[in-house]
């Protein structure tokens, strides 16, 4: 899901929200690191609500960033992280 808005994660976390379907969740996106991050520099109520869900799981997510070797491929992939959600049952 690279360079998505902030409410199609949401979405998707909002819409598997019990620990037996987070657990199954690895999610190729934006950094969640960098939305936190947006959400305490700005603290805008706009991106407060739409982030609520990805807020909420942040703790649980272990993030891999990946770095863009190239300017070729920069548009696309900036700032996109593997994250493995991990909820203890």
């Amino acid at each position: 899901m690279p360079q998505c808005e902030a409410e199609s994660y949401d979405n998707l976390v909002q819409a598997n929200w019990r620990t037996e379907r987070l657990n199954n969740i690895v999610l190729f996106g934006d950094s969640f690191r960098t939305y936190e991050q947006h959400v305490s520099e700005f603290r805008s109520s706009t991106l407060v609500d739409s982030s609520r869900h990805i807020l909420a799981v942040r703790k649980f997510t272990r993030e891999f960033a990946i770095k863009t070797v190239s300017d070729d491929y920069f548009g696309a992939f900036h700032d996109s992280s593997w994250h493995f959600l991990s909820l203890v049952a």
